[in-house]
């Protein structure tokens, strides 16, 4: 997923700067991409569906988020300002690792045992050939 930062950031977000392969942490962005990958080998052909719909509906409102703050930028650009626009970005960066947490959830619970689960009304549905 696209991920945008500002140029001007102090630091970059934890979730960013952490992430080795040697040692498997929820709180990495690194990680969080790479387990949906490989849930989603598990059922690869329907699991790339439900992907690109959450990186469609991150990337859309990552691009509103920037449009939103350089709009407000432009209008006042003071220190009060600018912390604002920063947070932004920051809630958009942990909401983006949130999110493919959550994706990997629930592509492993959809997809499970080889089967097509969709609560409440639609457990167990066989695949068809995709």
């Amino acid at each position: 997923v696209f991920t945008p930062f500002l140029g001007h950031m102090t630091d970059v977000p934890a979730s960013f700067r952490s992430g080795h392969q040697q040692t498997f942490d929820r709180k990495s962005a690194f990680w969080a991409a790479c387990f949906v990958h490989n849930i989603a080998n598990l059922k690869w052909s329907y699991a790339i569906k439900d992907i690109e719909a959450r990186q469609a509906q991150l990337e859309q409102a990552s691009v509103d988020m920037v449009q939103k703050m350089d709009e407000l930028y432009q209008s006042d650009q003071s220190t009060s300002s600018m912390d604002r626009v920063n947070a932004e970005y920051l809630k958009n960066i942990e909401t983006i690792v949130s999110s493919l947490w959550s994706l990997s959830d629930e592509i492993m619970f959809k997809y499970a045992s080889g089967f097509i689960n969709e609560a409440p009304d639609h457990m167990s549905q066989m695949p068809g050939y995709p």
